[in-house]
């Protein structure tokens, strides 16, 4: 059988852009680690950077083995100045047409669809080196969330003036513990009734301590877990 492939774009903050080939291999000639004369390293040092990560070491191309929606692949991002980038597809090969294709972030917890026409998946991004939490996906695992109705109630938003996280949810959901976490996935700090007087239902965090920079907030709570990102700024 053909080779199936998926082809990716990836555009820099800058506008340049990098083209990376995921194959799969029906007959499992090529495997999830590295196989001479599948995998491509790169050799390039480019400022901004996508590539496929196979034991810590990086490739514009991955020869993989048959096709199996539950698996996933990881890529990371290298950023040397920081800004917008942009995850689209230019080409399903020899794939079932109706192949779904998503980036999942697993800070945020979320999954952008980018198979459709025209869909991207688009985030600004601190510079640092982005490993180790973004993939490749064809499912949705979507076991560890709460529904969107239950999502939609609660209200997480950053007050400039005051320089606090204000926190709403509906009496029925009970909030357990909040993290601030920064863009490279490091927990920065932890909120919960026993540390925070003012932990309830509707509460404000003082975060005028926090460096300014893009956050992701996590709120834990009895009916799952809420990620939402701010952006802190004094």
């Amino acid at each position: 059988e053909p080779i199936q492939r998926v082809r990716f774009q990836f555009k820099t903050p800058e506008g340049a852009r990098r083209h990376l080939l995921l194959a799969f291999t029906p007959d499992n000639a090529a495997s999830d680690g590295f196989d001479y004369g599948y995998d491509a390293k790169v050799f390039d040092n480019l400022p901004n950077d996508m590539l496929f990560m196979i034991n810590q070491d990086k490739y514009v191309i991955q020869g993989v083995g048959a096709f199996d929606e539950t698996k996933q692949y990881p890529f990371g991002i290298f950023s040397k100045t920081g800004g917008a980038i942009e995850i689209s597809i230019t080409a399903l090969e020899n794939l079932d047409p109706n192949t779904k294709v998503y980036i999942y972030d697993n800070v945020l917890e979320t999954y952008t669809k980018i198979s459709d026409e025209d869909s991207k998946y688009q985030i600004t991004l601190d510079a640092g080196n982005h490993t180790n939490r973004f993939f490749i996906t064809f499912i949705k695992n979507t076991s560890l969330s709460v529904t969107d109705e239950i999502l939609e109630q609660i209200s997480v938003n950053y007050l400039q003036k005051s320089k606090e996280i204000h926190i709403k949810t509906p009496h029925s959901i009970d909030v357990k513990q909040v993290n601030l976490i920064n863009i490279i996935g490091q927990n920065i700090k932890t909120w919960n009734a026993t540390n925070t007087a003012s932990f309830s239902n509707d509460m404000k965090i003082p975060v005028d301590h926090i460096s300014e920079g893009s956050y992701v907030i996590k709120v834990i709570t009895n009916k799952g877990i809420l990620n939402k990102k701010v952006v802190i700024f004094q």
